[in-house]
């Protein structure tokens, strides 16, 4: 079994798999270490299909219907769709992100054609757009009772 989280900057995707592997002892990948010899999403779904007991956390590598080519996995995409673009742009720099409100406005279009997406494929998205903490922790326990 692997986790797989997807979700742009600042959503909770690698505190969430850093949680995770604390909790489980799964191993930890990102797509980065995954692309070291070139990007293509289907070396991600050979990956997660090839391995177990991994953590994988994406920054939207995959769309949800390539997710739904991933085989003995549990998977969550994260993003922003209903926070104010202003309030989000603000948590982010207090939180030290170097992002401008540009990009948090491209980032919602994104998180909202996904969470569309995600709806289709029955793939749970989750929408930040309060204490993330609170959120991380929700997923933390329905994870829990999905692994038992």
């Amino acid at each position: 079994m692997n986790i797989v989280i997807c979700g742009l900057q600042g959503t909770g995707k690698t505190t969430l798999s850093k949680m995770l592997v604390e909790k489980y002892g799964f191993s930890y990948i990102n797509d980065y270490k995954i692309f070291k010899s070139g990007k293509s999403k289907n070396k991600i779904i050979s990956f997660v299909n090839n391995n177990d007991n991994f953590v994988v956390d994406l920054c939207y590598s995959i769309s949800p219907k390539d997710a739904t080519k991933l085989k003995n996995s549990i998977i969550y995409f994260f993003g922003f769709v209903t926070i104010d673009e202003n309030v989000l742009f603000n948590l982010m720099r207090q939180k030290g992100e170097n992002i401008t409100l540009k990009q948090i406005v491209k980032n919602k279009k994104k998180g909202k054609k996904f969470q569309t997406q995600c709806k289709k494929y029955n793939i749970p998205f989750v929408d930040i757009n309060q204490d993330r903490q609170v959120i991380l922790n929700n997923i933390l326990k329905e994870i829990e009772i999905k692994l038992n």
